[in-house]
């Protein structure tokens, strides 16, 4: 059985990505026991990435299958749209060079080119940069001289992700951090990133380590629509980086940011029940963890299921794990001010107000979920 949380995948999903990631025995094993049933067309919010490499194994393993039309057709259409998220980015590149912004690719395109053996076979929803604090809005300015734009006017001194969408309805998401509940600035991603080509630019990219822990903090948690990308990345980071994967380091890493439950869980997730081979590094990851009691009530905040309190379990997870070096006190102390920051209200007093329409609108069925760009990284 997974670990607890709302974020692992279903056993379809799950069947999925044993076909996807296991060994040819174990993927035409797995794929079977879906049945001739199955229809591709009705899948599950947030497994469609996976097709692409279902697509790649059943070609070579099961050239008769009769929904092979239909997947191909998935992975020409991602490795179409990756060509042209590719484009993007060589303007966005030049339009951060000739504004001073220096940006760090993460997850996407990155991840494509780094850890799959072929484009098309990780799809890419959205370009993702990591830039210095104080330098969103000098980012976001810059794209919009090409035609991006964003649902919301960034300011100076904002922090939170900002999304553009350009009028081809592609997405850049513009951050700070590599992930939610992680601390890895682009300061520190710039100090261990490498040089990656992407269709005609070289970008820098975090490295593999930071990668796969970003993966692992980004997907391990309660999202609007889950997705299985994380799970995917995680083990192709695993397998594609071996043997320059510093697997101490992840675990370094991990202890460090707060994030051993998650690493390990999704490890584990990974080998005992995908039965996805990992290197044998990986199997001080796979052991479970000793790590103080708010790591662990962060992490099940995280992937509390969705209520009527909405997004409220996630940010106390969030706050708790960005106070873990702090006392209980101070903690409680400080949650309402990272509460207003995080919902972006001028005053504290306001909270109550948007905490009530949040919950107004989850009762009603017009959610509106908080500005939450953690996303399906894709982060990758």
């Amino acid at each position: 059985m997974p670990p607890q949380g709302s974020f692992w995948p279903t056993r379809t999903q799950a069947l999925l990505l044993r076909t996807a990631l296991a060994e040819p025995d174990l993927q035409l094993a797995a794929w079977r026991q879906l049945g001739p049933a199955f229809d591709l067309r009705t899948l599950e919010p947030g497994s469609i990435s996976v097709l692409p490499l279902i697509y790649r194994n059943l070609s070579r393993g099961l050239p008769e299958e009769t929904r092979l039309p239909h997947l191909k057709g998935v992975y020409r259409s991602a490795w179409v749209k990756n060509n042209l998220l590719a484009d993007q980015l060589a303007a966005a590149l030049d339009a951060y060079d000739s504004a001073g912004v220096d940006g760090v690719l993460v997850g996407s395109l990155g991840a494509a080119v780094r850890y799959y053996p072929e484009f098309g076979l990780r799809p890419s929803p959205a370009l993702e940069f990591v830039v210095e604090r104080g330098a969103l809005l000098t980012a976001s300015r810059a794209l919009g001289r090409l035609g991006w734009s964003a649902a919301t006017s960034a300011r100076a001194d904002d922090e939170q992700p900002i999304a553009l969408v350009n009028s081809h309805g592609q997405v850049c998401v513009l951050r700070t951090m590599a992930a939610v509940e992680l601390s890895l600035d682009h300061g520190a991603l710039l100090r261990e990133s490498v040089a990656v080509q992407v269709g005609r630019s070289t970008v820098r990219a975090p490295s593999a380590e930071h990668d796969l822990l970003a993966a692992c903090a980004a997907g391990g948690r309660m999202k609007p629509v889950p997705s299985v990308q994380w799970l995917v990345d995680v083990a192709r980071i695993a397998q594609a980086a071996t043997p320059e994967l510093d697997w101490e380091r992840v675990l370094g890493l991990a202890r460090e940011q707060g994030q051993a439950v998650r690493v390990h869980g999704t490890v584990a997730y990974l080998g005992n029940t995908l039965d996805v081979s990992l290197p044998a590094g990986a199997g001080r990851l796979r052991e479970t963890p000793r790590v103080p009691v708010r790591e662990r009530l962060a992490y099940r905040c995280a992937g509390a299921p969705a209520t009527g309190l909405g997004s409220l379990p996630q940010a106390i997870g969030e706050h708790l794990n960005a106070t873990r070096s702090s006392s209980g006190i101070e903690a409680v102390i400080t949650f309402p001010e990272y509460l207003r920051r995080r919902w972006q209200l001028e005053h504290r007093w306001q909270l109550p107000i948007a905490g009530g329409r949040r919950i107004f609108d989850r009762i009603t069925n017009r959610a509106r979920p908080d500005r939450d760009l953690s996303g399906d990284r894709s982060a990758v």
